[in-house]
């Protein structure tokens, strides 16, 4: 019996022995990526959003006590009805079981008040409604913690202070837009975060938007005489006040990061020296100490720093020597009782680095490219986050703040919540869908947290919850080993090393100016309020591989000396839709000297708002020859608002020889789409091509050129010899005007509800009409025909049955879409199926067909729209590839 009883004692004392070695998960890395949290504990499902206590709750989990795991089974916001502390030791929170979109915590902040914790995949958006002024994310004195893949912003005191504990690792967060003036009892606020340790380590995150503390390195009193802290590979950008600063008393590793100045950052609001800043290095000084004596074990201490590697976008001199202007100069000697000396230089400079236990370390750019692709909850980026790194990506910000008197001088750095609310959303938290889970694949009947399906296809029993807490070779559990595959595919990648191209933003007009003919310019961010000349023949294009098409708002174009023109995968815009129209703009024009232009071209472009049009070509005196005008792919809504006597694309005195539009949609314009005077003979060819509501009538309740009524939609001037054609296209313009060939035309297989004229030697229609436009969701309603697809193929053609022979086109309510990583996957689909794919500015990417219950592809990462025609059923999903 002794023997039996050594047996089981020396197995139990193993498997403690594998468990003390084993990482919280695959990817845990740093100080803290021992940590156990909830392993081989009590399982809780969270079923509700709702911030109940009661079972089913996160509160209601998270309140339990001894080792315990959470799971979702729901996917949403759970807006919290007060703080919610994890005050009970042994926690694990796996944000990742979540399906769809997974689940964000607001309203309230969530505190960490208990040793061994692991957090994954969870956002945290608190925002101010509360009235309280504590952080989204939070804690302090305790140990083994471990914060992965989170999403932390809209703090009213810092977004994320996780500092004076032991064993300690932040990964891979996007850590954005803390609130500047949103009540907090100091006044203007907006501070990343205080971060520091006994053994801390933060690498891989996204700080983005802060006013200060980006981050602040601050010791705890608990801690002040151990701190010891890694901080390599985050992504620091748009920064302003102090950036990042502190460090007092500590030793720390500041290796490898990446330090991207935002236009907060270059703002005359920002003092110069902190614009190239590294760290703000200081001491606990006489003053501090009288007013805060829990720290005076470390007065007039200085710190050990070992400094390395880190990039100071645009400033190549700190890039290159890192200590001289990016830590020596820093240092404000009537901050430290005037203690900085040559003795304190020569001391606080490390030439070896402190100890880090295991992380993954990349170059700075690499760990740019890295983190844009996998911070944060990045197993499906809310819209949040996609702007947050889209705005990184570029250099550039979207939001100003509503409340500080300065705001307009530090631009990204946000006030309240609703300063980020899109337009016609009714709140800034992003709707989080389920992605279509059905039940059958939530039910987990033995509640060991593993969904039956995956039990059943990894050989558990799904009626044994004992087989959950089974432990592997690895040292994991095999609802563990479910949980990290749901996110393996990210574990796997986002260690890899992959050189990476940072992209900095250059002036559009200096390319202009610096171009020569036959140039392509590349465009990275956005351009505003520039009137340009273009005077030599160029492209100008998105970059490639860019998240979201490059934004030109504002932005016209005078061409010279006979150029040519090509607009490429951009996104171009004078007034937003809901702005009052400007007159005289033009996005294009052709007027002021005689010129011969080969051609001008849109491509795969989305354009909207300017007030008369997209091109003009009407100068009476200096007569513009134009070799050929090309769409194609392309979008143009909301034109000519302001003088509807215009049209979109207009050639009233120019000599344009040859149009081809294509796979395009002019809709909602109120002036006509295309007018030419006749000057030569025109060969002209639209096809697939939708036109819906352009046009207007005089309108006496309006003034100036808003009043005048339209050019015809299509407007021609007599030149014998012009040749119109016309192939699967849709014209529903306003119903007085016309479509207008004047000369030999030929239409086939066209719904055009407009009367047409001109000499029309084929004139195939189709017997149908238009029953209304959905232009938020681009869904155009018509009566069915039989035929070739007709229109641009962006629009869900849906029908009305006709005689009984032909149902409806009909949603397939069982359809559904799911990412993961780069890959597409369809399910709910049943005998062949079409999937056409389109940019968000609606260019046309790719079409799959297939076959089979289930359909998936890769897509490089964007944001798409998907046309999923199955049959007679079509379904329309915007989807995020990161």
């Amino acid at each position: 019996m002794k023997n039996i009883s050594i047996c089981i004692i020396i197995s139990i004392l193993s498997l403690v022995c594998v468990q003390a070695q084993t990482p919280a998960f695959p990817g845990a890395e740093g100080h803290g990526r021992y940590t156990t949290g909830g392993r081989g504990g009590t399982v809780y499902h969270v079923t509700t959003l709702e911030d109940t206590g009661l079972k089913g709750s996160l509160r209601y989990a998270v309140v339990q006590k001894g080792a315990r795991t959470i799971v979702f089974d729901v996917a949403g916001t759970i807006f919290l009805k007060s703080t919610l502390k994890i005050a009970n030791d042994d926690i694990t929170i796996a944000g990742q079981t979540a399906p769809g979109q997974g689940i964000c915590i607001a309203g309230w902040p969530v505190s960490v008040s208990a040793n061994n914790v692991i957090i994954r995949y969870v956002r945290f958006r608190m925002g101010n409604e509360s009235g309280t002024e504590e952080d989204a994310l939070g804690g302090w004195g305790k140990k083994n913690i471990i914060v992965d893949h989170c999403s932390i912003s809209w703090s009213v005191d810092e977004c994320c202070s996780l500092y004076g504990s032991d064993n300690l690792t932040l990964q891979w967060c996007i850590i954005s837009e803390s609130l500047r003036t949103a009540g907090h009892e100091k006044g203007t606020h907006g501070y990343g975060g205080n971060w520091g340790g006994a053994k801390a380590s933060y690498h891989h995150n996204l700080l983005a938007h802060h006013d200060s503390r980006a981050p602040r390195l601050g010791p705890k009193a608990g801690t002040q005489t151990r701190e010891y802290m890694d901080l390599r590979n985050n992504v620091i950008y748009n920064w302003s006040g102090n950036g990042c600063y502190g460090g007092e008393g500590m030793k720390i590793n500041i290796v490898n990061n990446y330090y991207k100045p935002g236009p907060a950052t270059k703002s005359a609001a920002t003092s110069a020296k902190v614009r190239y800043r590294i760290a703000g290095i200081g001491i606990r000084t006489e003053s501090y100490v009288s007013k805060y004596p829990d720290f005076a074990p470390m007065k007039h201490v200085w710190g050990k720093y070992y400094v390395d590697g880190n990039v100071v976008e645009g400033y190549s001199d700190v890039t290159k020597d890192n200590w001289t202007k990016g830590i020596y100069e820093q240092i404000d000697n009537n901050s430290c009782d005037g203690l900085y000396t040559q003795v304190t230089k020569d001391t606080i400079k490390l030439d070896t680095p402190l100890e880090t236990d295991v992380v993954t370390t990349h170059t700075a750019t690499q760990a740019l490219g890295r983190v844009l692709l996998y911070a944060g909850c990045s197993l499906a980026r809310d819209e949040v986050d996609a702007r947050i790194v889209r705005e990184t990506e570029y250099g550039i910000t979207t939001y100003t703040g509503s409340v500080s008197a300065d705001a307009k001088s530090k631009p990204g750095l946000i006030d309240l919540p609703d300063d980020v609310k899109p337009e016609g959303a009714t709140s800034a938290w992003p709707e989080l869908s389920d992605g279509g889970v059905t039940e059958a694949e939530l039910i987990d009947t033995d509640g060991d947290g593993i969904p039956d399906v995956w039990e059943e296809a990894h050989g558990l029993n799904k009626n044994n919850a004992a087989d959950g807490k089974i432990v592997n070779s690895e040292g994991y559990t095999n609802l563990e080993v479910y949980m990290n595959s749901l996110v393996a595919e990210i574990t796997e990648n986002q260690n890899k090393v992959v050189d990476y191209t940072p992209i900095v933003p250059t002036s559009l007009e200096t390319l202009l100016k610096n171009a020569s003919a036959g140039d392509v310019l590349e465009v990275t961010s956005e351009v505003i309020g520039k009137e340009l000349t273009v005077d030599k023949n160029i492209t100008i294009k998105a970059k490639s591989g860019l998240i979201e098409p490059p934004v030109l708002e504002k932005v016209t174009f005078k061409i010279k000396n006979g150029a040519s023109i090509a607009l490429d995968g951009l996104i171009l815009f004078y007034d937003r839709t809901d702005e009052e129209p400007t007159d005289s703009k033009y996005l294009i024009s052709v007027t002021g000297e005689a010129q011969t232009i080969p051609e001008i071209s849109f491509r795969n472009c989305e354009i909207y708002g300017y007030g008369r049009g997209a091109v003009r070509a009407d100068d009476k005196t200096n007569i513009a020859v134009i070799g050929k005008l090309e769409v194609d792919n392309s979008v143009f809504h909301d034109m000519c608002k302001a003088s509807p006597n215009y049209s979109v694309l207009g050639f009233a005195k120019a000599e344009l020889s040859e149009t081809e539009l294509t796979n395009s949609s002019f809709f909602n314009c109120s002036g006509g789409v295309f007018v030419n005077g006749g000057a030569v003979p025109l060969n002209f060819k639209m096809s697939n091509v939708t036109i819906l509501d352009c046009g207007t009538d005089a309108d006496e309740t309006q003034t100036g050129n808003a009043a005048r009524a339209s050019n015809e939609i299509i407007a021609t001037g007599a030149c014998t010899g012009s040749v119109y054609r016309l192939e699967n296209c849709i014209i529903s313009g306003f119903e007085t005007k016309k479509v207008v060939l004047n000369d030999e035309a030929y239409i086939q297989n066209c719904l055009i509800e407009n009367e047409v004229t001109g000499d029309l030697k084929i004139n195939t229609r189709i017997n149908a009409s238009v029953i209304s436009k959905d232009y938020d969701s681009y869904i155009l309603t018509t009566d069915y025909f039989v035929g070739d697809e007709v229109g641009d193929s962006r629009w869900t053609l849906k029908s009305s049955e006709t005689g009984g022979l032909i149902s409806d086109l009909e949603q397939n309510s069982d359809m559904r879409v799911c990412v993961s990583g780069n890959r597409i996957h369809f399910a709910g689909i049943s005998g062949n199926v079409t999937v056409d794919v389109f940019a968000i500015n609606g260019s046309a990417v790719l079409k799959k067909t297939g076959d089979g219950e289930s359909v998936s592809f890769e897509l490089p990462s964007g944001f798409y729209v998907l046309r999923v025609v199955s049959g007679k059923q079509v379904n329309v999903f915007r989807v995020s590839v990161r």
